[in-house]
């Protein structure tokens, strides 16, 4: 999210936009829920309380029976996630008739969501703070493959459903960190969405300038499912080592599942000891691939 302080106030808003084309045509359903979801998560984030969203609902022509049904259940999939975060609809608008030759775009709801920071000095930004700090991901990682980038782009899978929305979970877990970020012990956070842990990890590390020394993943059979998977209501926190009992207390006490994901070192991501990438290479993947693509 961007955050903008209010002057005179130590207020801050925070806004977002969010879409999921790729989810919404895989289960219109699901993929209406998510992208409010993935708005909610992206505030609160940034430690911003969720106030309210606004749409524009883009998709091909209403006088074709399966875009007027994949219509239908992107609307249903908002407003019962909306209703269910008490994160409402206040303005939107539709676009039909987005086709080339008859054939419709993908379904793709747009989401712009807003939130307020009571007090903009507990604003949380994404960058690894410091060296020793551990690292943690809120919410279970079930291992979901299907419509992840990861099976679109390394697989070239376009099959299967999206992954699950929980709602429970989402609101649970959301409000579960603005607890955490409101007593002072979140020092970083991203949520998890496209491209699962590893890439939320990457971004973290780019913008810290430091990386991090995972833990031996032991918690599903695959560590391709581990690090790439797109399971829902997911965020990866910052906390000093001190204040690890007093967050698992609250994380427990809230039944909000956790993993000890590993520890902020200098210079490299390292998994299992074996996988090594230095910070420096990331940076570079990530500001010299546009250009190595297009030439």
């Amino acid at each position: 999210s961007g955050v903008v302080r209010v002057h005179g106030t130590d207020k801050a808003v925070a806004a977002t936009v969010d879409s999921s084309a790729v989810y919404c045509w895989a289960h219109p359903l699901t993929g209406g829920k998510q992208v409010v979801c993935e708005s909610w998560r992206n505030l609160i984030s940034v430690g911003a309380t969720p106030v309210a969203i606004t749409n524009c609902l883009n998709f091909g022509s209403p006088e074709n029976e399966n875009n007027m049904g994949e219509f239908v259940e992107c609307v249903q999939g908002i407003a019962e996630a909306s209703e269910y975060l008490k994160f409402p609809v206040v303005s939107g608008n539709v676009s039909f008739y987005n086709q080339t030759k008859e054939v419709g775009i993908k379904p793709t709801p747009a989401i712009g969501g807003v939130g307020l920071i009571k007090n903009y000095k507990q604003m949380i930004t994404m960058d690894f703070k410091e060296i020793g700090n551990l690292v943690l991901i809120i919410g279970k990682t079930e291992g979901h493959i299907d419509q992840s980038l990861f099976a679109r782009t390394i697989l070239d899978e376009k099959n299967g459903p999206p992954p699950e929305i929980n709602l429970f979970n989402e609101k649970n877990n959301g409000e579960t960190l603005l607890q955490l970020i409101k007593n002072n012990f979140i020092k970083s956070a991203h949520d998890v969405s496209l491209g699962g842990i590893i890439a939320a990890i990457s971004k973290m590390s780019i913008k810290g300038n430091k990386g991090i020394e995972f833990n031996k993943i032991k918690f599903l059979k695959s560590e391709i499912e581990y690090l790439f998977s797109e399971d829902q209501g997911r965020y990866i926190i910052e906390i000093s080592a001190s204040d690890l009992n007093s967050v698992i207390k609250i994380l427990e006490k809230n039944s909000v599942h956790y993993d000890e994901l590993g520890k902020i070192i200098e210079n490299h991501i390292i998994i299992n000891k074996k996988t090594k990438v230095t910070i420096d290479e990331l940076k570079s993947y990530n500001t010299n691939w546009l250009i190595k693509y297009m030439s």
